[in-house]
């Protein structure tokens, strides 16, 4: 019987600048001019999108071991990635990666691990790779210190998705706003016992904590927060036992009656504890996530949530790194960007 499958030589053939200027009739010169990004003001915008498509249709992947010979770089980004089971951090990794193949970079994913030992390992894979910069989306590096600066000891080309100790460069999701707009929300519905919990980073350090935008806001509404209204969670999935704590310090003893949660994990495992004590959601207790994990979206009753769109960190992440990359030192007042999350209404708010 004859094999089917095709050998791998076969699978991988690299299709050269040669290939494209034989394709489109024009010299390698040329080509190398458009996928090069060097000055092209002798070559037409038509013939510039013509030579890209044409690259991206025959699937053109640039040299690496090349541009590295000629101190072009590697154009490749290292991204490190946190809690496996955090989807809107994955969505965020998707769209940085898809963001840095359109602008001729490839994506080297690594996950940071929680211990020194296994952030050495992602550490060591990055740099393997010669990677141009890296792009951190891990809370529980930016957050804790000496994690952090080991990363900005091995690459000066550093951007955060959050807050850090040090200042680097960073691009943040303003996760404090997010809480007053939910306690803001929830005063407008009727609610002044109001309960909080920070979103959990399984790190336990903070640089900035979200906390501090729902004490801003209950005081700005005339609201006291009373003991045992704040939750700061440990671990970033519940258990029946730590859901079963939680809503007992609220609800049994704290008498709240709204809860914004760590996260939508969190959220989802406070209402169905609320549920096995008899008690509706929203009408007796109105539950807020946050995340916007997609488990909120067909959850019964569905998840009001803070949307913290992470999504949306990837295009300034990328323009920041691409800076740090190509250009001088940014200054102080443009190495942290902050981008307001949204509030979206369902039924269990």
């Amino acid at each position: 019987m004859t094999d089917t499958i095709s050998p791998p030589e076969r699978l991988i053939q690299r299709v050269t600048q040669q290939d494209i200027a034989r394709e489109l009739g024009v010299s390698q010169a040329t080509v190398s001019l458009v996928m090069g990004g060097s000055n092209q003001a002798r070559i037409s915008p038509h013939l510039s999108q013509l030579i890209r498509e044409t690259a991206r249709r025959m699937n053109y992947r640039p040299n690496l071991a090349a541009r590295q010979l000629v101190g072009k770089g590697s154009r490749m980004v290292g991204v490190i990635v946190g809690h496996p089971t955090d989807t809107c951090q994955a969505l965020a990794a998707q769209a940085i990666a898809a963001g840095l193949f359109r602008r001729q970079y490839f994506a080297f994913a690594c996950h940071g691990g929680r211990t020194p030992e296994e952030l050495a390992d992602c550490i060591n894979q990055c740099a393997s790779c010669g990677v141009d910069g890296i792009i951190n989306l891990d809370p529980a590096i930016s957050g804790h210190a000496p994690r952090a600066e080991m990363l900005a000891d091995q690459f000066s080309c550093l951007v955060h998705a959050a807050p850090t100790h040090n200042g680097a460069c960073s691009v943040v999701m303003d996760e404090a706003h997010g809480l007053r707009l939910a306690v803001h929300y929830l005063h407008e519905r009727g609610h002044r016992r109001i309960a909080a919990a920070a979103p959990p980073t399984g790190c336990g350090h903070l640089v900035v904590n979200p906390l501090d935008g729902y004490k801003a806001e209950m005081a700005s509404l005339g609201l006291d927060v009373e003991p045992g209204w704040i939750h700061e969670p440990e671990a970033y999935l519940p258990t029946r036992q730590t859901a079963a704590a939680a809503v007992e310090q609220w609800v049994a003893a704290g008498g709240v009656t709204a809860i914004i949660a760590g996260n939508d994990y969190w959220a989802i495992g406070l209402m169905q504890e609320l549920r096995r004590r008899g008690l509706r959601v929203p009408d007796d207790v109105a539950v807020i996530g946050q995340g916007n994990q997609p488990a909120g979206q067909i959850h019964e009753p569905s998840l009001t949530t803070i949307d913290v769109r992470r999504v949306l960190l990837a295009k300034p992440l990328i323009e920041m790194l691409e800076r740090l990359v190509s250009g001088p030192e940014i200054p102080s007042p443009e190495r942290r960007l902050l981008i307001e999350p949204r509030l979206i209404v369902r039924q269990s708010a």
